[in-house]
Order: structure tokens, then C-alpha cells, then sequence
């Protein structure tokens, strides 16, 4: 075993023993042996902590804490517990994957991307839930191959408003919207608080707390949020019928087979369009993706009919 993976494991023990001593006390408060016993064991678990930290800055690897405060009489139910964890993890991932090859519109992972943000347990502690993660990196001389993922993942869960969601959007792509809705639906479902920080292997350290009010801010704001984009295309093709009062279309073309949808308010409306007759179609494409799914709407809007002679 490796120098720090000794350590690692001599952490894990110390703050399992924390944890062992603290119920004892619990049990106990007045007896001077549980408190002594507690404060020792305490006191080596802060210093294997220390020592972990220390190697992790040597071997490139950047730490996790990921601690989950619980309002609801500190209850940490397994399925929300494992669901905030996992949802975590997706969501770092889809981030590493947007900076490391681009925007994404679709929730897919490359894997190799996902290999290199697979973050290991090293050990939990008590005061509420915490767990303590890594992530292996590689250093250059400039900055570690997990840097700006990791400043990236903060971008992403502070955003705050529209402007915020969009800019995240153009720079990663609808995917870690995505991702982040649902992290933080979980956890607004599950009544948890995040309190999220990073000590990457520069010594820098990041984060902060995320309040339950955070997340319920992110589910309701991305909910409402969708992208409009509106293209215009030239198609030729038939009429295959038309509505001028309820003002809707329907053509079909070789190249598109069907197309239906409303007509435009500049569209004329008067009795000089034929149905079954060729047309030269002015259509406009309008696609709007709604962040919180990353589904796609498409409807069209007949703009103009220029008919083609025989």
C-alpha cells in the first residue's frame, strides 16, 4: 500500500472511531472517561486529516467534502442520501465532459471524461453527513487537468438568474442544466443543504454552503427557462390544405413529407390560394429547447406562397 493510501485508510479508521466515541458520550455526557476518550480521538482524526490533505497536494489528487445538512430532525434517508451522491457525481462529470470536449445539448457522458472525474470515497465524518472524496489529477506546470472543471462546477451551481443559466448554457451547453436541475431537485426533495468544497492539489480551496432555498431557487428558475431559435427555409412542395380562418397549413414536399403548422400574421388572406397546387413555401422554423428536459419543441409558421408555374 501506498504512503497515501495508508493514509487514507489510518483516516478513515480515526473518524469511524470519532463517530464511535460520540455516540458514547451521547450516551454518557457527564462521564470525564467519554469525554476524554471523544477528544483523543478527535484530535488524531484532525491529524490524519492533516496528513491526507498534505499527501494529496504531492500525489495530484484534488479532495471533496461533500457534507449534507438535514433540517428534518437530521434524518438522512438512504435513497435521498445515495440519490444527492449520485446526481453529484453526474453532474461533475458532465461538467469535466463540456469543458474537456465542448457544449453538449444531450446528458451524455463521454467515458473517458467520466473516467477522469470519478471521484472515490475516502472516509464520512459525522456533523450532519459529511464524505469526504477524490479525484486523481494531472498536474502541468501551469494547472491541473481537473482545475477548470472544478471552477467550472461552481459557476454552474451558483447561478442565480436567466442571464446566469444562458451564459452557462453558450459555455457548456444544455446538458449541465440539465444535470443541475436535478441535483438540486433532489436535494430540495430530500430537505438537504449542501455545504460543497474543494481543496484542489494547488492548495486553493473553494466552495461554500448551498441552503435548501438555493436549490428550490434552481428547480423553479430553470423550469421556467427555454431557448427559442428561429431559422427560415425555402421548401417546394404542394398544398395539401389550408385553413384561413383557423389560420393553420399543411404541405408536403419531396423532401419533407409533412410538414403542418399556423400561418403568419402578414400571411394574406384571401381566396386566390389553391390547394393541391405547387408552391414556392417561405417557412420559418421555430425550435425551442426547455432547459429543464433538454426536449426539443419544433413547430413552423407559413410566411409566404409564391405559386410555380407549370
Amino acid at each position: 500500500m501506498s504512503d497515501y493510501g495508508y493514509v487514507a485508510e489510518r483516516a478513515r479508521s480515526a473518524f469511524s472511531a470519532v463517530a464511535r466515541s460520540a455516540q458514547a458520550l451521547a450516551r454518557n455526557p457527564q462521564s470525564s472517561a467519554a469525554q476524554l476518550n471523544y477528544a483523543s480521538r478527535k484530535k488524531l482524526a484532525d491529524q490524519s486529516q492533516e496528513e491526507l490533505l498534505r499527501l494529496a497536494e504531492i500525489n495530484n489528487i484534488e479532495v471533496c467534502n461533500y457534507r449534507l445538512i438535514s433540517f428534518d430532525d437530521f434524518q438522512f434517508p438512504l435513497a435521498d442520501v445515495s440519490r444527492s451522491c449520485l446526481n453529484y457525481q453526474l453532474l461533475f462529470s458532465q461538467v469535466h465532459d463540456s469543458v474537456r470536449n465542448g457544449p453538449k445539448n444531450n446528458a451524455l457522458i463521454g467515458d473517458e471524461a467520466y473516467a477522469e472525474s470519478t471521484l472515490q470515497i475516502a472516509y464520512t465524518y459525522a456533523g450532519s453527513l459529511g464524505i469526504v472524496m477524490l479525484a486523481q489529477s494531472q498536474r502541468s506546470f501551469f494547472e491541473g487537468s481537473l482545475d477548470p472543471s472544478i471552477n467550472a462546477l461552481f459557476d454552474v451551481v451558483n447561478v442565480k438568474s436567466r442571464s446566469d443559466v444562458q451564459r452557462v448554457v453558450e459555455r457548456l451547453g444544455n446538458s449541465v442544466i440539465k444535470r443541475v436541475r436535478d441535483w438540486s431537485a433532489i436535494n430540495s426533495q430530500g430537505g438537504f443543504s449542501i455545504d460543497l468544497r474543494w481543496k484542489r492539489s494547488d492548495g486553493a480551496n473553494l466552495g461554500g454552503v448551498f441552503e435548501k432555498k438555493d436549490f428550490d431557487l434552481i428547480v423553479d428558475m430553470i423550469g421556467e427557462i427555454s431557448d427559442e431559435s428561429r431559422d427560415h427555409i425555402r421548401v417546394v412542395g404542394t398544398l395539401v390544405g389550408i385553413d384561413l380562418k383557423s389560420g393553420t397549413f399543411h404541405i408536403s414536399s419531396e423532401l419533407v413529407p409533412d410538414i403542418r403548422g399556423t400561418l403568419q400574421e402578414e400571411f394574406p388572406r384571401d381566396d386566390s390560394v389553391e390547394v393541391g397546387v405547387n408552391y414556392d413555401c417561405d417557412i420559418i422554423v421555430i425550435e425551442k429547447v426547455r432547459y429543464a428536459t433538454g426536449v426539443s419543441e419544433v413547430r413552423f409558421e407559413l410566411k409566404r406562397l409564391t405559386a410555380i408555374s407549370t
